[in-house]
């Protein structure tokens, strides 16, 4: 954990009730790549994670490509990456409610890391893992276009084929945008590194504003970026997670 921004085992998590109602708004807005679940979470939820994570010892900035490592004056977000069993079992349980189910039969153009190790074509979901990343964004914060990657377990029957986007506040900037980025070919072959320049309106396929409760749920190697944020609202905070899948 000492090797990742912002790394933190707090050794316990919170419940979360959700909402009373379980029916998700939502919709396939790329057909296939990116949903949109609207009040995923209730408020009384998103303000009872950010009051928890309060207790983290440290929060680390990040640079508008998202690493620490990168010498860049800009500072893109602070973060705090922590490893919670329990928060990760409480989001699933709450995933299960609005019976998504989703199962990927993966081919050469499917944007995910299917391909490496064994190269199963037929996934289904079934946990949230526990890496959870708490993310504010500050005035000026943003994060350039990128891609994340999959996470493949020691049994490689398992591996992380989605990202998750949790909302935990709602802002006018600071959209989590879709880009069009040009590239063909076989997702194996493809160049994943993270931009080193502001996305073209052009380029933009879709962008989802902030909304607290809001969840996003897209395949890892989607091209996607964090406009600018201007600030108005206070912090804007989010949770990336990844969706855990089993071989069929």
């Amino acid at each position: 954990m000492n090797e990742v921004p912002g790394g933190w085992d707090p050794g316990k998590g919170i419940k979360l009730q959700g909402n009373e109602y379980p029916v998700a708004n939502y919709v396939q807005a790329i057909p296939g790549n990116v949903t949109i679940i609207d009040n995923f979470l209730s408020e009384v939820d998103c303000d009872s994670i950010i009051e928890f994570m309060k207790s983290a010892p440290r929060m680390e900035p990040v640079s508008v490509q998202g690493g620490k490592e990168i010498m860049d004056y800009r500072i893109g977000s602070v973060r705090t990456t922590m490893w919670n069993t329990e928060i990760a079992e409480e989001l699933w349980k709450l995933f299960k409610r609005y019976d998504l189910n989703f199962v990927k039969s993966c081919g050469d153009f499917t944007l995910t890391d299917w391909w490496q190790h064994g190269e199963h074509k037929h996934w289904k979901t079934c946990a949230i893992s526990p890496m959870i990343r708490y993310m504010k964004y500050q005035l000026g914060g943003q994060h350039y276009a990128h891609y994340d990657a999959g996470y493949i377990y020691p049994d490689t029957n398992y591996r992380s084929l989605m990202s998750i986007v949790l909302y935990l506040t709602t802002n006018k900037t600071g959209c989590t945008r879709f880009i069009a980025d040009g590239k063909t070919g076989h997702i194996s072959t493809r160049n994943h590194d993270d931009w080193d320049r502001e996305v073209k309106p052009e380029e933009v396929l879709l962008s989802v504003p902030p909304q607290k409760g809001r969840l996003i749920l897209f395949d890892h190697r989607m091209c996607h970026d964090v406009s600018p944020y201007d600030g108005a609202e206070g912090d804007r905070i989010i949770i990336r997670g990844d969706l855990i899948f089993k071989a069929i």
